[in-house]
């Protein structure tokens, strides 16, 4: 897909929308930093809950005696993690590089 692909399809939306294709652009600009913070600020607390989970689970089981079954418990929390990095990652993107975030949406747009 080239550049000019991009605008016609920019150029299309603006259309159907009745506005001009920097007003599409914009709006899509905004909307990167919207869902960066949402993204991010979301993440980080779920990591934050995970990691806390994960403390208290490690000295539960290291307290009671618990056994091997507060491992797979660590292993579940570790999912949670990964998708939180992944989150965190997403939302980075979308604030430090809006005009990549929204050219990723048009993208996605086409497909």
């Amino acid at each position: 897909m080239t550049a000019s692909d991009v605008n016609a399809v920019v150029d299309n939306l603006a259309e159907k929308l009745r506005v001009p294709s920097e007003v599409v652009w914009e709006t899509l600009m905004r909307q990167a930093q919207v869902k960066g913070w949402f993204v991010t600020v979301g993440s980080v607390m779920v990591a934050c809950a995970t990691l806390a989970a994960a403390v208290r689970l490690c000295r539960w089981g290291r307290d009671e005696g618990a056994g091997e079954p507060w491992v797979i418990g660590l292993a579940v929390l570790a999912v949670f993690l990964a998708f939180s990095a992944v989150g965190m990652y997403e939302g980075l993107t979308a604030l430090l590089n809006p005009q990549y975030w929204a050219l990723m949406k048009v993208l996605g747009a086409v497909k």
